[in-house]
């Protein structure tokens, strides 16, 4: 992760407890999509930039934090936060690109989650 560290933009999803954590299926093994949206005037040179985190799988642009891969998607304890994601999501010459992907101090994700 150190190698992304100045030069990347990272992402990293995070589960934590809450009140509705009994009706979901656990362990977690949803792959989530994670999309980081282009905001150019010019709609069809838009490029967004995207990534699947896959819980199930260790991926070469996905890393799991303080957990291994099987048990990093159990159903969250005020002690345990599940950490998962995209060291390397965006470079960040590519994302200071000029009205592309941060425009008026704003970026906008797109977060979809499997069925």
């Amino acid at each position: 992760m150190r190698a992304a560290q100045g030069s990347f933009l990272s992402v990293f999803l995070t589960l934590i407890k809450s009140e509705m954590d009994e009706l979901l299926d656990w362990p977690f093994t949803k792959r989530v999509r994670v999309t980081l949206m282009d905001q150019s005037d010019d709609m069809e040179s838009r490029r967004h930039v995207s990534h699947v985190i896959d819980p199930n799988y260790e991926l070469d642009d996905c890393m799991q934090s303080r957990l291994s891969v099987a048990s990093s998607v159990v159903s969250p304890s005020s002690e345990n936060r599940s950490q998962f994601g995209v060291p390397q999501f965006i470079h960040l010459e590519q994302l200071n690109a000029p009205d592309k992907y941060i425009r008026d101090d704003v970026v906008y994700f797109g977060v979809s989650v499997d069925d």
